[in-house]
């Protein structure tokens, strides 16, 4: 995995997290990075192929199991 980093949009709100892969959210790491990218520009873009559904499920949902634990 590449280091992940938040750019921010030129938007007034929202960023770009860059070098990480959607099954990466499962990641504590990550996880995190994503909890204050959210609490820092209230919209995360995580760049890469377009997600179904159920993918997009997953993401969310790793990323929420790992962030209440």
């Amino acid at each position: 995995m590449a280091t992940p980093h938040v750019v921010p949009l030129k938007a007034a709100l929202g960023a770009r997290i860059e070098g990480i892969k959607h099954g990466d959210a499962a990641k504590p790491e990550v996880a995190a990075l994503l909890n204050k990218a959210l609490g820092e520009h209230l919209l995360v873009v995580v760049p890469g192929e377009r997600m179904t559904p159920a993918e997009m499920r997953d993401f969310a949902a790793a990323r929420y199991r790992k962030c209440r634990s």
